[in-house]
């Protein structure tokens, strides 16, 4: 069996690539690599399960924690939306009195405060259609124009995220 092989071109590296096993030898160590690779995927589901269960995230999320907070943070923000029963303070108007704020006053603060976190949700949302390239494009400038324009949403939202983050607590 030979270890080393060299190629002149690409075509003969992928005729030798994809070229069916001919010995019983080659079938089984075939065999056993593939059996070997569903293992391990395996046992890695069954860790990084148990990881999520026992600490709440798993060791794939540090591959890529761009990716991680760009598919989460939506999900997360939209779920504070529904759950938060209050309005950060600095929404309401600066001379508003503690207690004698109205019921238009709270829904002006609340519609604010939803607003800005829109903001941030659409940025992470964009920044994930880029990294994804789930878009459309017909030309290399308008995939260009497209990657700015996503790039300059996420920015938008980061910059918000910065300015709203000690209000995310509620």
């Amino acid at each position: 069996m030979k270890t080393n092989k060299s190629f002149d071109n690409i075509e003969d590296f992928l005729d030798d690539l994809f070229t069916p096993p001919k010995t019983l030898m080659e079938r089984v160590n075939i065999f056993f690599r593939r059996l070997n690779s569903n293992i391990r995927g395996i046992w890695k589901s069954v860790v990084y399960a148990w990881q999520r269960v026992s600490r709440g995230w798993d060791d794939s999320v540090v591959y890529d924690i761009g990716y991680h907070l760009e598919e989460m943070m939506p999900i997360w923000l939209r779920e504070l939306k529904k759950r938060a029963v209050g309005v950060p303070f600095n929404y309401f108007p600066p001379d508003l009195v503690l207690g004698e704020e109205e019921d238009a006053d709270f829904e002006f603060a609340r519609q604010e405060w939803y607003s800005d976190i829109d903001i941030v949700i659409t940025g992470f949302e964009a920044n994930k259609k880029r990294d994804d390239a789930d878009f459309e494009w017909e030309t290399i400038d308008d995939l260009h124009a497209k990657e700015k324009e996503f790039q300059a949403t996420f920015e938008i939202g980061m910059k918000k995220l910065i300015d709203i983050w000690d209000t995310l607590w509620w």
